[in-house]
């Protein structure tokens, strides 16, 4: 049922989980995961709660671990009543110890240097890839929601809080649909760290105002074997009117 599993490095806290599921996996939603951890290889250990219909776990403790790494991890899944267990990974996947420290601390200078100047803090929601969407409830070019009676809650799931700095970009006048008056749409460039990885399709809420934005390219700006170390963003500011705004009341 798991297709990869990526353990990505976190430095306030201990490692952020994020996995994919087959795309030919036909189990019915909704699909269930909990990550597990074993020092032996035979006795596994719960370290997250159920999770429903998401694809991301953030731990909340620090982890300190020994020069040699005796710590393996893996994804239990649950679909109509059926129980899959994924592959193993190392606690640093494929990066060795010294690069994961590295990107954790590239990580850690980027949230400081965000924290002093011009930074806000971010809820992330992710956009849900598996999620069976009517055509009618999403723009099949835009990816945002346009039926307002469709059930946001159900196309993304989250929050993730993160940091980001916001320029703005540009500014479009557009005529309006039905042909009575226009509408502005900005755009604006974001900066961000790579943790959790955000995909095209995703909707940011600045925390500091009442502002969400849709994610339209996503540039790696930093890597370490082929991992996100530092992303930017560009972003288009959503009008109130959007139903995406509803995700507010699942905040």
């Amino acid at each position: 049922m798991i297709a990869a599993i990526d353990i990505v490095p976190n430095y306030f806290n201990g490692f952020t989980f994020k996995w994919t599921v087959e795309p030919d996996f036909t189990g019915p939603r909704p699909w269930q995961f909990i990550v597990q951890e074993s020092k032996n290889d035979s006795t596994w250990n719960d370290i997250s709660a159920v999770i429903e219909d998401a694809f991301i776990y953030q731990e909340h403790k620090r982890r300190l671990y020994p020069r040699t790494d005796v710590v393996k991890f893996r994804i239990k899944s649950m679909s109509d009543g059926k129980e899959y267990v994924s592959f193993t990974v190392a606690p640093y996947a494929e990066m060795n110890k010294r690069e994961f420290l590295l990107a954790r601390e590239i990580m850690r200078k980027e949230i400081l240097i965000m924290k002093r100047s011009s930074g806000v803090g971010i809820k992330l929601y992710k956009y849900d890839y598996f999620a069976k969407t009517p055509s009618e409830g999403i723009d099949p070019v835009s990816g945002s929601v346009v039926d307002p009676d469709y059930r946001v809650p159900g196309v993304y799931y989250g929050p993730y809080d993160l940091y980001g700095a916001f320029e703005p970009q540009e500014k479009e006048i557009k005529q309006e649909d039905d042909g009575r008056g226009y509408s502005e749409q900005f755009f604006f460039k974001v900066r961000t760290i790579g943790f959790p990885y955000i995909n095209p399709y995703d909707i940011l809420f600045d925390d500091t105002e009442d502002r969400a934005f849709h994610v339209e390219k996503v540039k790696n700006v930093a890597e370490i074997r082929r991992f996100a170390i530092v992303q930017e963003l560009n972003v288009r500011e959503l009008p109130k009117s959007d139903a995406t705004y509803r995700l507010r009341d699942c905040i």
